[in-house]
């Protein structure tokens, strides 16, 4: 079986990479050159790859048909948090554990973020493509204890393998404009495998 294999080229639209050639699986394929400042980091349990700025941190924590990897400026090994990174969860099952399909799932936890009267939404667009229901939502957070945040959150469900991504980059309001510098090239351009 070929398998479709998709960069997210811009957070508005998912393109198909080496049409011209069969497909491989996402932990084989060759990835193209990245931008300078960044490195790809291949998270092979969940078949993609992401952008990693240079001297920034990465993490792992894999849970029941679940896997949370981080990308951060401050090390979650080392202080246990990060103020300013990328967090992907990687979860299988929701209908077979939930009996909700991954899109009903996305959108159920989108609303229940925009429901609480902590968070102001600051834009939402719908961004599916081919086998993929996507969209995003960036949100300013703002609990009364704790500095405010700006987070940039893509859902990205595949109901024909029971998977949903979720790509989540934050960062401190105060730092947000020079955090998004790098954040958006990560959020934009990485490899997933529509057959994970």
């Amino acid at each position: 079986m070929m398998k479709l294999l998709v960069v997210i080229a811009t957070c508005l639209s998912f393109s198909t990479v080496f049409a011209a050639e069969p497909a491989r699986p996402a932990n084989e394929t060759p990835l193209p050159k990245e931008p300078a400042g960044y490195r790809w980091e291949r998270f092979t349990e969940v078949q993609s790859a992401f952008l990693c700025p240079d001297g920034w941190y990465t993490f792992h924590k894999a849970g029941t048909n679940s896997h949370t990897y981080v990308i951060s400026k401050e090390s979650v090994a080392t202080n246990g948090l990060f103020e300013t990174g990328l967090t992907l969860q990687a979860v299988k099952g929701l209908l077979a554990k939930k009996g909700v399909s991954p899109s009903g799932f996305a959108v159920q936890m989108a609303q229940g973020l925009l429901e609480k009267h902590e968070n102001t939404t600051l834009s939402t667009q719908d961004i599916s493509s081919g086998p993929f229901k996507a969209f995003f939502l960036r949100y300013r957070n703002a609990p009364a204890t704790v500095k405010p945040i700006v987070v940039h959150k893509v859902f990205i469900a595949n109901n024909k393998k029971d998977t949903l991504f979720i790509v989540t980059f934050e960062a401190p309001e105060k730092q947000w404009d020079e955090a998004w510098r790098l954040g958006e090239p990560m959020v934009k351009k990485f490899l997933i495998d529509d057959e994970y």
